[in-house]
């Protein structure tokens, strides 16, 4: 049905209608669509912190290690999880992911970002410094870094936003850092279940109901949050379908993203032009997206 978080849109697509039409998946069925999602979303926070981060942030990507993963992982050889959750350790974070929650004292974590390796610490050093020159930083509110009033959000942040290194960015008001943080907790954890299945808690859901007779509701967790397929049968057929994406939540007229940056003034246009660009990819959208202000305009790609 759609390129982007095909994986994902197959799963839900397939668990709704077997719900509507109150079928059972062929034995192992449910296990496979649960493989293929998450290898879809291991892919997806490789893309964002190997590639679409360092170029926003003017840096060196590494699109060649992102090109190798991508063909491993579309493989599903043997190995590939512990393989990948070595080198992220090693090469990315330079400490092992299940240390993560010692950064909940962020002068450690402040400290490993002003380094020159591994790679994912100059990311997070230019991320900074582009919210602080952007003007937002010192004059975000609330404290907590989250917008004046409850709105709904999706994503790796909201499954992870309990997770020390995560809460303690979001009470210093560096919740665009936290965004991007949230990524790096989740391709962790989602490594940790691969490689020990049933011993990590990846918090991916993938399971569907019937609310009603002839109708299926599926609910699965993607790389950008949770995906919703609801359908109803009638003889059969379908007779209506709805899908509510994440990107359609987040970026919603009253959604995370217009709220999000409600708080966050900038110095001038060309600052909130940079603020909006950062944050669209912080949430990302699933579609290219232009930010334009007073006839200025500033093109990204998710």
């Amino acid at each position: 049905m759609y390129s982007v978080c095909g994986q994902a849109q197959r799963a839900a697509a397939e668990l709704a209608l077997a719900a509507a039409s109150a079928t059972t998946l062929a034995a192992g069925r449910h296990a496979e669509l649960e493989a293929a999602v998450a290898r879809e979303c291991a892919t997806e926070h490789l893309w964002r912190l190997l590639v679409d981060w360092p170029r926003k942030l003017g840096l060196a990507d590494a699109s060649a290690r992102f090109a190798y993963w991508y063909r491993r992982i579309a493989a599903d050889g043997a190995g590939w999880p512990c393989e990948l959750r070595t080198e992220f350790a090693s090469a990315w974070l330079g400490r092992d992911p299940a240390c993560l929650e010692d950064w909940s004292t962020l002068a450690a974590y402040d400290a490993w970002t002003r380094g020159e390796q591994p790679s994912l610490a100059p990311v997070f050093a230019a991320l900074r410094a582009a919210d602080v020159s952007a003007g937002s930083a010192s004059r975000a509110r609330p404290a907590s870094g989250a917008p004046d009033r409850a709105v709904v959000e999706t994503g790796a942040y909201v499954q992870y936003g309990e997770h020390p290194w995560l809460a303690a960015l979001t009470a210093a008001g560096r919740g665009l850092e936290a965004r991007v943080a949230a990524r790096v907790v989740a391709l962790a954890r989602l490594l940790d279940a691969l490689v020990a299945p049933g011993a990590g808690d990846a918090e991916m859901e993938l399971d569907a109901g019937s609310p009603a007779d002839r109708c299926g509701r599926a609910a699965v967790t993607t790389a950008r949050g949770v995906l919703v397929h609801d359908v109803t049968l009638l003889d059969g057929r379908v007779v209506r379908y709805a899908i509510r994406t994440p990107t359609e939540c987040n970026f919603a007229a009253d959604g995370a993203y217009r709220a999000l940056l409600a708080t966050r003034p900038a110095a001038d246009a060309a600052a909130a032009a940079r603020l909006a660009d950062l944050w669209a990819l912080a949430l990302d959208p699933c579609v290219p997206y232009t930010v334009h202000t007073a006839g200025s305009g500033s093109t990204g790609h998710a």
